[in-house]
């Protein structure tokens, strides 16, 4: 599946500066969520959703985190999962 606009949204808004920005992860997500409109929150929540199914394997997420446009990485996949995880929570 190939990544959808919104979703690259969702990743331009994980700079370098994220930390100064949110401290917490739900300041994060609401933070890299909050330039969404609804429609495009349903369709960057379906793509997370996906990747979420078990599906792909941890290696497979960091793939596709990796090829984001986004400027954070995450150092383990634990961290990744739970970030994607909290972030399908907030676009609900």
């Amino acid at each position: 599946m190939q990544m959808p606009e919104e979703f690259k949204m969702i990743c331009r808004n994980m700079g370098q500066d994220i930390g100064l920005i949110a401290k917490t992860m739900p300041e994060l997500t609401t933070f890299v969520t909050s330039n969404l409109t609804a429609h495009q929150k349903s369709s960057a929540k379906m793509y997370i959703d996906s990747m979420l199914t078990g599906e792909q394997d941890t290696e497979k997420l960091q793939e596709i985190w990796w090829s984001s446009p986004a400027q954070v990485h995450f150092s383990n996949d634990e961290q990744l999962v739970e970030f994607l995880k909290a972030v399908s929570s907030a676009l609900s």
